[in-house]
């Protein structure tokens, strides 16, 4: 006699196993949703812009801003829908935040250079957790004075406070960061390495120097000038190798152009020695630097202001310095670079700036091109520099955050998270 046989499903479970997974956060307390609007979807910040969208001033502009600024949300929507693009089908979880936090989501190349900061504001208050210090205080100074200027929507966003872009391209982990390139998925921001904490102002070194920056462009020297410390990529300046790094190339140029070029580095640097061979490598690289391309003294950052051209050339990724260098008012002959600020979009070869090539090699040819005609350098020279008032002072970057918040809000489903629990600390 036959038997139907009935299929039976045992789940084991004990203490041990992982809690069911929640996309409202990792661990507890969860967040909140939002209340759902039925059949709606994300507002890009293009749309957004064209409804009438204004930066919500708390007061006045800062007295950096030009008499009668005010910030144009349709300028920069573009790039922010761009920087959020991955995200742009919105439903954006706390889960997904808490991942781009979690130290267990990137590789081991570079594992000390976390994202940092994990950031809420909550009906205009900020709310911080960190997991390593570095450029903190930069960080925090700056996001105070950001939300004394505007009111912030209620996000919550994660952020790397090092120099290169850490979330690769096809992973599609919402980081913020300074410094962008086209391998990686960061979104870019205002950059803490040009915050000045003391003054509470953007950007440095600029704000130090800028009432003694008043000789006319016609009044200045004629020399390109760059000074620039040992940043680049990392041991990319080692052995025989530091002919082709690009900021020692300044000081072949130099050598090679004297009268013409006054730019590069001010110290051989030197790697950290791991062994015998490496001792060998950087002393032979001082001998050849020292009778090929002496090292340049140390200026500060004012003597900018004497010369009519300034070389601009990437560090350990893109240069912070480029938003002070506008402001200065020379005509910049900037490096074609992989990596990107916020606002590198917005400027335009032959409108703002000079473009030179990676390797710097067409250097001469393009100092020469402005000597040859000054009218055209000098309107370059202006227009980056009226670009810089405009878009670069303390206002403007208040007002961007806001505009990138607002955006990237739109995108979560969450009410933003503040448990101490957590590890959340207010700071304004």
């Amino acid at each position: 006699m036959a038997t139907d046989c009935v299929p039976h499903q045992v789940r084991l479970h004990h203490s041990e196993m992982p809690e069911e997974p929640s996309w409202m956060g990792i661990h507890e307390p969860r967040a909140q949703p939002k209340r759902a609007v039925v059949g709606a979807r994300p507002r890009s910040a293009v749309e957004m812009a064209a409804q009438g969208q204004r930066c919500p001033l708390k007061g006045d502009p800062m007295s950096d801003a030009p008499s009668g600024w005010r910030y144009d949300p349709t300028l920069w929507a573009p790039l922010i829908d761009m920087y959020l693009a991955p995200w742009a089908a919105g439903n954006l979880s706390a889960t997904v935040l808490d991942m781009a936090y979690w130290p267990q989501m990137y590789g081991t190349t570079r594992a000390h250079a976390l994202p940092g900061v994990h950031a809420a504001v909550k009906d205009g208050y900020l709310f911080v957790r960190s997991q390593n210090d570095y450029r903190l205080e930069l960080f925090l100074d700056m996001m105070k004075t950001v939300s004394g200027l505007v009111r912030l929507p209620n996000a919550e966003f994660v952020a790397c406070l090092y120099d290169h872009a850490k979330v690769d391209r096809q992973t599609p982990l919402p980081v913020f960061v300074h410094y962008s390139d086209v391998a990686h998925r960061d979104v870019p921001i205002p950059a803490p390495w040009s915050w000045d904490e003391t003054q509470h102002a953007f950007p440095q070194p600029w704000v130090k120097v800028r009432a003694g920056c008043a000789t006319p462009w016609s009044q200045r020297d004629s020399v390109l000038y760059f000074r620039g410390g040992c940043n680049g990529p990392t041991r990319g300046w080692r052995g025989p190798l530091w002919k082709f790094y690009p900021r020692k190339r300044a000081n072949q140029l130099s050598a090679a152009h004297t009268g013409q070029i006054d730019a590069g580095v001010y110290d051989h640097c030197d790697s950290p020695k791991l062994s015998k061979i490496e001792w060998g490598w950087d002393a032979a690289m001082e001998r050849e630097m020292s009778a090929r391309a002496p090292k340049k003294p140390i200026d500060k950052f004012a003597a900018n202001c004497a010369h009519k051209h300034l070389l601009h050339i990437d560090g350990n990724a893109a240069s912070s310095r480029l938003a002070s260098e506008l402001h200065v008012g020379s005509t910049i002959f900037k490096q074609d670079s992989f990596s990107n600020e916020y606002f590198y979009p917005l400027l335009r070869p032959y409108v703002h700036y000079v473009p030179v090539a990676a390797s710097l090699h067409d250097v001469p040819e393009k100092l020469a091109w402005a000597k040859a005609h000054p009218q055209q350098a000098e309107a370059i020279a202006n227009a980056g520099k009226q670009f810089a008032r405009e878009h670069l002072h303390v206002t403007a970057v208040a007002c961007y955050w806001w505009q990138l918040l607002t955006a990237f809000a739109e995108l979560q489903n969450f009410e933003p998270r503040t448990h101490q629990e957590l590890g959340f600390r207010q700071i304004s």
